[in-house]
């Protein structure tokens, strides 16, 4: 709603843009003062909270449509966390300072977006606008901060890191003045869930949009096919070797452990390494054959074989991974032992689903190309048979069993980047490398909940220790 028709207006936009900027200059000079003092000055970080809190509820009737959300979600946030210093006094856990001054320098990236928003207003009758190497600096130190600070800062130090749960947990159970309500509790404890990663996953979707916006700028996708062919060679040759390094991240992960279960997630992974390179070296090849032929038919003779046993190896991998977990994890769960069962037969049903697929296209004489056009009818059935029932029920049982929140969150994280590269594309022609990179990540993450020596809570008994 464009109350008094205030939203869009030019001397608004103004306003907000002066007041972003000096809002977020207090909170990083807040935020060295409260460092430079070793870490002891609550009461500064707390008046920074107060101050940010101020100005998403100054700014939220003037802010446009998508960034509301992200008022409130801001504001819910420095409420939770002024009530939990409410109650800290004097101690407090460790971690507490840590992830409230993570989230506070989120604000950093801010500084650069307002001067790029002031220094277009200000050339906007300009033609062409001049970008000089000054701006465009700018413009690099904005993605960097806001990627880092917004992306991987949080996803590391709060998303994925135990100490903030045990943070939530301390105050929603531990130190509340309502401890004799569960209710209470366990209201408090899903709305710091929910603002922590409702504020994570929003700047997730972001960062993905600004990682596409950079790489159009930078000409990812290229202008013509011997562009597209050089680019797409490049991350074919790197790619190729994406299943090793997914087996080197298993092998560091498990070198102290070898047992049944750690042997049976290696065997599925060196067999997945195989068709993984077998796959794009053969893709390498065939666009090394011509300089215009960039998007390969996947669906040629040359080709279809190594495809169809990469994604049958995929659909081998995770069942078992699966089987190896729930062995380290819950052995003796019958619970466990049926969802791994469930979750071997969605995946077998599938690549049954999908080699008919394949052989219907290969009937009809089909041509199933390796980009696949916006407007292309295979796009969505084929992500839906490989990102769809499969891998989201997996990934809902790796949860499960991962018996911990922060671990949980981290492989949906990675589920949902991974997802996002799909549909959202943020690389263009180096998409490819860009999800291959977000597998090595998830392997990490799958070996470390595979790995873990003591539980906080293993979900067979539902006992902590």
């Amino acid at each position: 709603m464009n109350l008094l028709g205030w939203k869009r207006n030019r001397w608004t936009d103004l306003f907000q843009n002066i007041m972003s900027f000096c809002m977020s200059a207090y909170t990083y000079w807040k935020l060295a003062r409260f460092y430079v003092t070793g870490s002891t000055d609550v009461a500064s970080l707390r008046q920074v909270m107060r101050t940010i809190g101020v100005h998403c509820l100054v700014d939220m009737p003037l802010a446009q449509n998508e960034l509301i959300l992200h008022h409130l979600l801001v504001f819910g946030l420095v409420l939770l966390q002024e009530y939990h210093f409410s109650f800290a006094e004097a101690s407090y856990p460790a971690h507490m300072t840590t992830s409230v001054a993570v989230f506070c320098a989120s604000e950093l990236s801010t500084v650069f977006y307002v001067v790029r928003l002031m220094y277009d207003r200000w050339f906007e009758l300009a033609q062409p606008r001049p970008n000089p190497w000054f701006m465009r600096l700018n413009d690099a130190c904005f993605l960097v901060s806001f990627v880092g600070t917004r992306g991987f800062l949080m996803f590391t130090q709060v998303v994925a890191n135990p100490a903030y749960y045990n943070v939530l947990h301390h105050f929603a159970w531990v130190a509340t003045p309502v401890q004799g309500s569960a209710l209470f509790n366990l209201g408090l404890t899903m709305a710091q869930y929910g603002v922590t990663w409702g504020f994570f996953g929003l700047n997730l979707y972001w960062c993905t949009l600004l990682l596409k916006k950079a790489a159009k700028m930078a000409g990812a996708r290229g202008s013509t096919d011997e562009a597209c062919t050089k680019n797409r060679r490049w991350t074919e040759s790197m790619v190729k070797w994406g299943g090793v390094a997914q087996l080197v991240v298993a092998l560091y992960h498990y070198y102290r452990r070898w047992d049944g279960a750690v042997c049976l997630d290696v065997g599925g992974m060196m067999l997945l390494a195989m068709t993984t390179y077998g796959y794009h070296a053969s893709l390498e090849r065939e666009m090394s054959n011509t300089a215009t032929q960039w998007n390969v038919n996947v669906l040629q003779d040359a080709v279809l074989d190594s495809y169809a046993a990469d994604i049958a190896m995929i659909h081998v991998r995770v069942p078992m991974y699966l089987a190896s977990l729930t062995c380290s994890r819950c052995p003796d769960a019958v619970w466990a032992w049926v969802a791994w069962g469930t979750c071997t037969l969605v995946h077998a049903d599938c690549l049954r689903h999908y080699i008919h697929f394949l052989w219907e296209m290969c009937g009809r004489g089909d041509t199933f190309l390796l980009e696949e056009p916006a407007e292309g009818h295979y796009k969505t059935e084929i992500i839906s048979i490989l990102m769809g029932w499969p891998v989201g029920i997996s990934t809902l049982f790796l949860m499960v069993v991962s018996g911990s929140v922060e671990y949980a969150a981290a492989k949906c994280v990675v589920f949902v980047l991974l997802c996002m590269a799909m549909w959202v594309k943020p690389l263009y022609d180096y998409n490819h490398l860009y999800v291959h990179a977000l597998l090595l990540v998830q392997t990490g993450v799958m070996c470390w909940v595979n790995n873990m020596d003591v539980y906080p809570f293993h979900p067979s008994t539902g006992v902590k220790g």
